[in-house]
């Protein structure tokens, strides 16, 4: 599990290089070699250099990069993941409502960038087994019990709709069995299903 994890901050740390250098400007040399500026006025261009965004996403870059920091660097990137995730959430809900006039298409798409970021984070960071056994208890059955894909749609279907009453008691909805609440949880379970896939075929 370990090595999938080094993978996942390789990538995040190559990410962060390439956004680094979006931030990339020419640099005007006559302003520090011009005979009439002084020595302190070039440290300081030395100094607001060095604290580019550039400079500093680039540290970033190294810190998560390195072995010894993996689990501050996967909390650092979890937490900005979900602060970026909030914030999104709040975009498309402002925007759903403004174009709109409701918040359910926005809720629709949250709900998909929610379910792709969780699923991603469980296949690459839980054990198959885990995986396998979550999946087994939220149907309520094991899948081997399962034997065709109507009994397993069944399986789900009630799990589901019993989560959906709940959440629509819980948000004080007139209708606790709304036909929404319960398409937003089947979206996000099957998006959810569909990134875990790799993981039952996955051998430790």
């Amino acid at each position: 599990m370990k090595l999938f994890e080094t993978k996942f901050l390789l990538v995040a740390k190559n990410t962060t290089i390439k956004l680094s250098e979006l931030f990339d400007a020419p640099f005007d040399n006559s302003s520090v070699t011009t005979e009439t500026e002084t020595a302190k006025k070039r440290k300081k261009v030395i100094k607001k250099t060095n604290n580019s965004w550039k400079y500093r996403l680039k540290k970033f870059a190294d810190f998560i990069g390195e072995e010894k920091n993996l689990s501050k660097a996967l909390a650092i990137l979890w937490i900005i993941s979900i602060v970026a995730l909030l914030i999104i959430t709040a975009i498309l809900l402002f925007s759903s409502k403004l174009v709109f006039s409701k918040y359910e298409p926005g809720i629709i798409v949250a709900d998909f960038f929610w379910a792709v970021f969780f699923g991603a984070c469980i296949l690459i960071f839980l054990a198959p087994k885990v995986i396998t056994a979550v999946f087994g208890s939220f149907l309520g059955t094991s899948l081997s019990e399962v034997g065709t894909a109507s009994g397993l749609v069944t399986k789900a279907n009630e799990a589901i709709t019993k989560i959906a009453k709940e959440v629509g008691t819980t948000i004080g909805s007139q209708n606790s069995t709304d036909p929404f609440i319960a398409l937003a949880i089947w979206l996000f379970v099957l998006v959810v299903s569909l990134l875990c896939l790799p993981a039952f075929f996955r051998q430790e």
